[in-house]
């Protein structure tokens, strides 16, 4: 009985807490108010810079989304969308989710390589990180990540710069998508690759 009772206590702190949470994650981004943001989600962005995340109509995040880049990049992210617990949405320079996409759990949507490939440039920004808090991207390539209405991204998938995925597409569990993905098909695979063609 009081195993239960503490259970109910913490369950009802847990509720409190999360919109305190989202309140203050409202601040951070451009939105209509209601959005649903899960005890693990994470708005990460600044309060002077809410046109860098725009967000639609009862999106639900349950993991982190980002301007990153210093909080240059812009994420829009469509009505009735939802990023799944542990998936991480980085936008460097610019990512759009489209409507009605469901983005499973552990994915990674990220519009840039987030580190240099020369290894100086890659020091010198660990130690800027380090005694200023912010990295500098200098010498990071970034290309825009589109995905259009109604896509799903299964679990554990990595979605890489430069990317298109069409209306409709399913990209399967475990994918490493590096071209652009036909709508209504569904790719596989590393990388991703055609599999099936979805009637409609």
């Amino acid at each position: 009985m009081v195993g239960f009772v503490l259970l109910r206590l913490q369950n009802y702190f847990k509720r409190v807490i999360n919109r305190q949470r989202l309140k203050e994650s409202l601040e951070l981004c451009t939105s209509f108010n209601d959005i649903e943001l899960g005890l693990e989600g994470i708005i990460a962005n600044k309060k002077n810079n809410r046109d860098k995340i725009v967000l639609g109509h009862k999106v639900w995040i349950e993991g982190t989304i980002s301007s990153s880049n210093n909080c240059t990049g812009k994420l829009e992210i469509g009505d009735y969308s939802y990023i799944g617990p542990n998936t991480r949405v980085w936008a460097s320079h610019y990512i759009s989710i489209g409507k009605n996409v469901f983005v499973s759990h552990n994915c990674n949507i990220m519009d840039s390589n987030t580190h240099p490939i020369d290894p100086e440039l890659r020091s010198k920004g660990s130690i800027k990180l380090r005694e200023t808090g912010v990295w500098d991207n200098t010498g990071v390539d970034c290309s825009d990540i589109i995905i259009e209405d109604d896509a799903w991204i299964c679990e554990n998938s990595c979605i890489m710069k430069g990317v298109k995925i069409g209306r409709a597409a399913i990209v399967a569990a475990g994918s490493v998508v590096t071209n652009d993905v036909p709508a209504w098909t569904i790719v596989a695979g590393v990388p991703a690759r055609v599999v099936k063609h979805i009637n409609h």
